[in-house]
């Protein structure tokens, strides 16, 4: 397919792909045995789609998972059809946004400006007949074609390096905007270098350093990422005169939930929890953060800065009505999961402000129920938005408090037992020894919505299976999610909690339990499982027990951790010096007895007899 070339460009029949002859690439590169790699994986690959279980196989560190991950396309899942729209991608990396728009039925020309990546997009999308592959740079690029979308994912920060001129972000913004036909839109993806992650001590993405981006260290033929202001300001000189921007949590490269500014401005819809939930789920965050993003996200979404300093932004600019706002707030995407299993959740404001919610599933030709292996998924229950906060909020509130006890957590886990006895219609709160039917899998915390009278109601209960579970089985999965959503814990008031096995075990002895080592394996078995199931890829059941009892759950923030580590330093040094100085008085000590035994009658007057020792022991030998 050639719907967008002329001449210079020829066809590379070994490659499938399109390039000038005399097209020499970019310097721009993973590293020749990483990309290596990645293309052969790709060529021997059977399943090549967005959601392709065996691609996700081969996530195992963060470059293959940036690549190949299908939490990639969800940065474009907003934008809504693409079927039959010319697309022009500028930048495709490896393919993994180009998969997407291909399979959205688009017309898609690919333009890489690495060679080598070029073939890496060609080989992820070799099956789709409507994406061609361009090896050039967008710099020297030309074409009278036209397109409804130009797409710009990653690739804006980078425009000092690949674009001559006193203002390559502008030129190429200029470039991109005369690609567009009428009415066209196009589409950036970016980091904020104002993102809250950053201030909380997340290396900036490029250069692998901390605060270069806030202290503005960026040069001026290096990469750059901008503030919001400045986004838009240069956008607008470039000739849009519509721009939605969006924010992307975590970010924009495996981006769980999109949250629109509307959303973020909405009285009745929680974009904070949305923003916190999703916060732990970066896989480039360090261990040891400045502070709690999780914690801070709702306040800043409460005072009106969410956007400002959302990790990455969505951007949506055209030239006419195709830019203004529409009605959604925010999307949520369970995009981990076996394909049949995948689905966006999509938050609207109706005409009367209110807040409605529906269920899309990603994958075409799945309908609203979908069964694996005795595990049920749902998503064709109705849907409402339950205004409140969750029962997993007071939890995390809890644990993150400095001075908490298992007293703190009797009453909400105490609640927690009598609502799952409530729906299961037992007389009384049950034991953690009973079981309960599997259609209360999902009747966990983080679904469950105290409103503002103290009643809880459950939400999105989307799973079943086909088996009684034990209630301590519920209690546990429970825990565990909170544990992987936390960025740390506080300490605890009898210092008995360091590893998450530590943490399930006081939560257990909350609700009267002690929670065994035999337990603790069984739970783990059934949740593996399961997981197992709905992900599509084995799960080690001993990887999960060795995280839980030998991860040392993070209890302090980086100022905190490193200002004990200077006063244990500094003590240490005391201790030191005062030891020194001992011994140094020890030898001026020394050294004076020495010297008034030297100067003594004694001493002198026995020289003689010293000296007639020394001469008959020179004798003796």
């Amino acid at each position: 397919m050639r719907p967008f070339l002329d001449q210079p460009y020829q066809y590379q029949e070994a490659h499938g792909i399109w390039r000038r002859p005399d097209f020499t690439g970019i310097a721009y590169s993973d590293g020749t045995d990483v990309e290596g790699r990645l293309l052969e994986q790709l060529q021997s690959a059977s399943d090549l789609s967005v959601l392709s279980v065996e691609l996700k196989r081969l996530c195992v560190d963060w470059v293959s998972t940036y690549h190949l991950s299908g939490n990639r396309a969800n940065i474009l899942r907003p934008i809504g059809s693409l079927a039959d729209r010319d697309v022009l991608e500028i930048g495709s990396g490896c393919g993994a946004i180009t998969r997407y728009l291909g399979e959205s039925g688009a017309r898609v020309l690919a333009l890489e400006g690495s060679e080598r990546r070029a073939r890496i997009t060609r080989a992820r999308t070799r099956d789709l007949d409507k994406v061609t592959v361009l090896a050039e740079s967008f710099e020297r690029f030309s074409t009278a074609s036209r397109f409804d979308v130009v797409t710009l994912i990653g690739v804006l920060e980078y425009a000092a390096q690949f674009v001559s001129g006193p203002s390559p972000a502008l030129a190429m913004l200029r470039k991109a905007a005369e690609l567009l036909k009428p009415g066209g839109r196009l589409v950036i993806a970016i980091e904020n270098r104002f993102g809250l992650k950053y201030f909380a001590g997340a290396d900036e993405d490029h250069v692998g350093q901390r605060m270069f981006g806030i202290e503005d260290r960026y040069r001026p033929n290096g990469v750059r990422t901008y503030g919001r202001a400045e986004l838009d300001q240069l956008l607008q000189l470039a000739g849009f005169e519509q721009v939605r921007t969006m924010a992307a949590f975590p970010d924009y490269k495996l981006p769980v939930s999109i949250v629109t500014q509307e959303g973020l401005a909405h009285p009745d819809f929680d974009a904070g929890a949305l923003a916190s939930q999703t916060s732990k789920q970066d896989p480039q965050l360090p261990y040891l953060l400045n502070f709690a993003p999780d914690r801070v996200w709702p306040g800043l979404v409460a005072n009106g800065m969410a956007l400002d300093m959302a990790n990455s932004f969505l951007v949506v600019a055209g030239q006419g009505s195709d830019g203004a706002a529409g009605t959604e707030l925010a999307w949520h995407f369970s995009a981990s999961r076996q394909p049949g299993f995948c689905k966006q959740t999509v938050f609207r404001s109706s005409a009367q402000g209110a807040v409605t919610v529906s269920y899309d599933r990603l994958a075409s030709g799945v309908g609203p129920i979908h069964q694996i292996d005795g595990i049920t998924n749902d998503i064709g229950h109705e849907a409402t938005f339950q205004r409140g906060h969750t029962l997993e909020h007071e939890l995390r509130s809890i644990l993150f408090a400095d001075g908490w006890s298992v007293d703190d957590l009797r009453q909400p886990l105490g609640d927690y037992l009598s609502f799952l006895g409530q729906v299961a219609a037992m007389e009384d709160r049950p034991g953690l020894d009973q079981t309960v039917s599997g259609r209360l899998i999902d009747c966990i915390p983080q679904n469950l919505i105290r409103d503002t009278g103290g009643q809880l109601h459950a939400i999105d209960a989307e799973w079943q299976v086909d088996q009684e579970l034990p209630v301590g089985f519920l209690i546990f999965r429970s825990m565990l999610a909170i544990v992987y959503s936390l960025h740390r814990i506080g300490s605890d008031r009898d210092h008995m909690v360091e590893t998450p096995a530590d943490l399930l075990r006081t939560c257990f002895a909350a609700v009267g339990h002690t929670l065994t080592d035999d337990e603790l394996r069984a739970h783990v078995d059934l949740e593996s499982r399961l997981q197992s199931t709905i992900i599509g890829i084995d799960q080690d059941p001993e990887k999960t027990l060795r995280y839980l009892t030998v991860h040392q759950i993070a209890r302090q923030d980086l100022a905190t951790y490193l200002y004990a580590k200077v006063a244990q330093l500094e003590q240490d040094a005391a201790s030191h010096l005062a030891t020194a100085e001992h011994n140094l008085g020890l030898v001026w000590e020394r050294d004076r007895l020495l010297q008034e035994m030297l100067n003594s009658t004694t001493w002198k007057m026995g020289g003689p007899f010293r000296r007639i020792k020394r001469f008959l022991m020179r004798l003796r030998s």
